[in-house]
């Protein structure tokens, strides 16, 4: 049952699937940049080549503004990228936290990098802003998508759409995801 496991170590399993499967070895970097989603996330035993960077609060703006700053320094060969949530909560538009975030994947990608995202999650505590998040995380499905139709090997932009799943999650054991806060995964 779901209740035996930290869901977030879920989480991270089917990012490490998602990475090994897409490139038939181990990934070696990992960056984890994003918001508090990611900053709790003890990122070191399931990736032990990894750093986290991950700040409580941060928006896609912000990360925007640092991101370049941490490929330097950690020069990943993937980023997980969690950023989006925050700047909707904050009051920014859906397009424009889609532009921020695209203006954060195309840095990593000129990087050598890519991206692997995780989508945003149906909390209770954010219940406005779901028709929001449904809408932001369409247009990264479609950028990931079309990403995908014109790379010659790996797509640079890898979507982990867990709305839908987390979604159903919640609706039949209400509470299980959001024990502690309704906001953050328990």
């Amino acid at each position: 049952m779901l209740r035996t496991f930290k869901l977030k170590h879920i989480v991270l399993q089917v990012l490490l699937l998602t990475s090994s499967v897409l490139t038939s070895s181990a990934v070696k970097k990992t960056l984890f940049a994003g918001d508090s989603d990611i900053e709790g996330w003890d990122t070191d035993d399931e990736f032990p080549d990894s750093v986290n960077e991950g700040v409580g609060g941060w928006t896609c703006n912000q990360v925007r503004k640092r991101i370049n700053k941490y490929l330097k320094k950690h020069q990943p060969e993937w980023v997980v990228l969690v950023c989006g949530e925050n700047d909707l909560a904050y009051g920014e538009s859906v397009d424009k936290t889609f532009q921020d975030f695209e203006s954060v994947v195309a840095k990593i990608v000129k990087k050598g990098a890519r991206v692997i995202y995780m989508g945003t999650k149906p909390e209770p505590g954010t219940k406005g802003l779901h028709s929001d998040y449904e809408k932001y995380d369409a247009k990264i499905r479609a950028k990931a998508t079309g990403m995908a139709a014109t790379a010659d090997t790996i797509p640079p932009l890898v979507m982990v759409d867990v709305y839908p799943v987390f979604d159903v999650i919640e609706r039949d054991e209400p509470g299980e995801l959001y024990k502690g806060d309704n906001l953050h995964l328990s």
